[in-house]
């Protein structure tokens, strides 16, 4: 599940060196490249690799006892009980556990597609999404039914709110099911490569291809979706996956070349800020958060733990959240902005396409005036923070 310009990554790499760390290392390994985790509670957990490796933690993350290797690697987790759960990955792998991974039974007959994620909204019923496939267990993953399949249309990410009512997400856009997968309705033509809900209504997608790299929102079950944040095409970000954590709180693991890298909102997608930190962990592919405290993340060599939201505890460039560094106003505004700090040095104006129409260095003031009216995203960076917040243009 599965970019910010070089020049604001740069930036908040130096500045957060010397932050206070929130996500803590549990396991390190330079072999290992980590693409799928779940906790079924704050002590049991699972996690798989691209070298088809599964691996426990029953203490939270502090210990991960090897399980047992497959000749393909994972790309998804799913468990509704401590001890019974479903692992995904290529070349059709499915594997299922009743005894909390003692053992592992793998069914390779159901297709040959590369499947990407797991969504189990009951104990019963479960949902894969898959190279131009959607499969549908309603018996715990003993048995599977093809459900949807369209060779021009490669599944990569799937959320399910109910039994019936789900999104899976894709390379030429998004889909819904309100009759458990019977029909599959387009609802969005934009690439995808994740996506997560918080009820049928609100929902969360995100981008990373080289021409499109967004969040975006819907707030009416998909008929309308908002860009709440944008990349640059050449910048060195990457969404990797992303966590509905309550109707506001969201929180997005992203791929870079320099630090672990977290987006968070916690004012429903209309400012975002990073918890970055220098760590051996630079390309994250996978979160998973308990609550809004409580989560992992993992990817390339390892695993790291949060217990605080992974909110840096006095500094950082998510300071300007709770410090009011950073003052963007009026909002929605009739052109002028104006930006309350003591040391502005860059800013940068994005339009709903993602397209920058304006950057500036050092100045307080900017004027929109010439420009269609609509939304705009505006990302501001300090000597101290950086800020990224949606700015009406009435």
């Amino acid at each position: 599940m599965k970019t910010k310009s070089l020049f604001f990554i740069l930036v908040l790499f130096a500045i957060c060196l010397n932050a206070k760390s929130q996500w803590t290392e549990q396991y390190f390994d330079n072999s290992k490249w980590f693409h799928a985790i779940y906790f079924s509670d704050p002590n049991t957990g699972y996690v798989g690799n691209w070298s088809g490796e599964l691996y426990k933690s029953v203490d939270g993350g502090t210990t991960w006892l090897f399980q047992q290797s497959e000749p393909t690697g994972f790309n998804g987790l799913n468990f509704w009980t401590p001890d019974s759960g479903i692992a995904v990955g290529y070349n059709g792998y499915i594997v299922t556990t009743t005894n909390g991974g003692t053992t592992w039974n793998a069914n390779t007959t159901v297709t040959t597609a590369g499947l990407y994620d797991i969504d189990c909204p009951s104990n019963d019923t479960c949902f894969i999404a898959g190279e131009s496939i959607v499969l549908k267990s309603t018996d715990g993953g003993l048995t599977w039914q093809t459900v949807y399949s369209n060779s021009a249309f490669s599944c990569i990410g799937i959320d399910f709110v109910s039994s019936q009512i789900g999104y899976v997400a894709g390379d030429n856009g998004i889909k819904k099911t309100i009759n458990g997968g019977n029909t599959w309705s387009l609802v969005n033509d934009t690439s995808c490569n994740g996506i997560s809900c918080f009820d049928e209504n609100i929902c969360y997608s995100i981008s990373a291809v080289d021409t499109v790299k967004y969040i975006r929102k819907t707030i009416d079950g998909g008929n309308n979706w908002t860009n709440v944040f944008s990349a640059n095409p050449s910048d060195q970000i990457v969404f990797e996956d992303i966590q509905v954590l309550t109707e506001n709180v969201v929180m997005v693991a992203c791929s870079t070349m320099f630090a672990l890298t977290v987006l968070k909102t916690i004012d429903g997608g209309n400012t975002w800020y990073m918890q970055t930190q220098n760590s051996d962990l630079v390309g994250l592919n996978a979160i998973y958060m308990l609550n809004e405290n409580e989560g992992w993340v993992c990817g390339l060599h390892g695993i790291y733990h949060t217990i605080n939201g992974g909110e840096f505890a006095s500094s950082g460039v998510n300071s300007s959240i709770f410090d009011n560094e950073i003052e963007i106003f009026p909002n929605p505004t009739n052109g002028k902005i104006n930006i309350k700090s003591e040391t502005v040095k860059h800013v940068e104006i994005t339009n709903e396409l993602g397209e920058s129409i304006m950057n500036l260095k050092g100045t307080n003031e900017i004027n929109l005036k010439n420009f269609p009216k609509g939304i705009y995203i505006i990302k501001v960076l300090t000597d101290k923070a950086v800020q990224v917040n949606k700015i009406i243009l009435e």
